[in-house]
This record gives structure tokens, sequence and C-alpha cells, in this order.
């Protein structure tokens, strides 16, 4: 099933050659490059940070998606991924009628290619959007791996994408940039089905 939704969001990536000239702009002077790969800093943040993204992580590594959600994180260049903590996930579970929320444990439980969309939402891959350069892009929407648009917004110094407000940003990794958001995106098509 992630094999077909992939094939689809090929489509869709062509779209996102229109915003990559905005948010590929090369790294500041004095910016510290990572040779960890996004999965591998995902796993260290969270790690380093009381099992923030444990939720997360477990989320990409289910069995369902046979390797190919890590293989697509670890190796795809130049994107940029928005990671729902624990507790995003934890609401979204409870606004689900799951008592206890989605956690580690029992967030392979949701369907997979529903779940893949939701991941496939997260990821931005028309570029690395630093923080400034996404305060920049506010009031647009961007497409998303997904091939469905993700609004950004905010105010003074903050951004929000689709409602989500970045907690943690510019987490560098050798092939992406991470930014931690408190909601998880729920996509259109699945918010609306």
């Amino acid at each position: 099933m992630f094999k077909k939704l992939m094939a689809g969001v090929l489509l869709a990536s062509l779209a996102i050659t229109a915003i990559a000239p905005v948010a590929s702009a090369a790294e500041g002077k004095g910016q510290i490059k990572s040779n960890k790969n996004a999965v591998e800093r995902v796993v260290g943040f969270s790690a380093n940070n009381n099992d923030r993204l444990d939720t997360l992580i477990a989320a990409v590594t289910c069995e369902a998606f046979d390797g190919e959600v890590v293989d697509l994180l670890a190796n795809s260049e130049g994107i940029t991924i928005f990671a729902p903590t624990n507790y995003a996930f934890r609401k979204l579970g409870r606004a689900l009628g799951i008592k206890d929320g989605l956690t580690p444990d029992n967030v392979c439980t949701v369907g997979t290619e529903t779940l893949g969309t939701i991941l496939t939402y997260h990821v931005f891959d028309g570029g690395k959007v630093w923080y400034k350069q996404a305060k920049a892009l506010r009031g647009n929407n961007v497409p998303m791996l997904s091939g469905e648009l993700a609004r950004i917004s905010g105010q003074k110094d903050r951004v929000r994408i689709d409602g989500a407000k970045v907690v943690v940003k510019n987490i560098r990794s050798s092939n992406a940039l991470i930014h931690v958001i408190d909601e998880v995106m729920v996509p259109p098509s699945i918010e609306n089905a």
C-alpha cells in the first residue's frame, strides 16, 4: 500500500519545484552540519529529550511499511520534516476515541494507508526550510510529500504549519532539517473523509 501511495506522490512533487528556490537557500555561516541522517537525528533527539519523539519513531518503523518510510526519511536529500511530539500523538488518539491516545505501543494499529498519508504529510521535499525561511512563507500553502497542501501561518516570531506550532526548530541532519511540532497534522483527505 505504501508503494502505491508513494507512486501517486511522485506526480505531486513536480509542483514542489515552484517553491524550491525559496526553501532551499544554503545554510548560513556558522551553521553546524550533522553527519547523521534524519532518522538518526530524530532517534538521538528523542533519547536526549525524555523520549519526546518515541511515538513518531514507532510509527515510521511499523512492520507494515517494511522499512520504506525509514529509508525515505534517511536517504531523501533536501527534505524538511515536521516531527510531532508524543503528546501530539496522544492528543490525536484521544480525539479518535482511544482512551490513552496513540502511543509507541498502539500507533501501528492505525491503518497502513492512513498512517502512511499522515507521515508523508509531515515531509516537505522541496528543500531544507530553515525557521527564518518558514516565517517568510507565512500565509502560503506548501506542497507536502503526501501530495496535499499544508498552510504556513503564525504571528510575530512564531511559525505554525496547519495550526501545529513549531516548538523546536532547525535540528540539522545530513539530508534533512527537522522542526518539532506540538500537534499531528491531519491531511485534508483524511480529515474530510
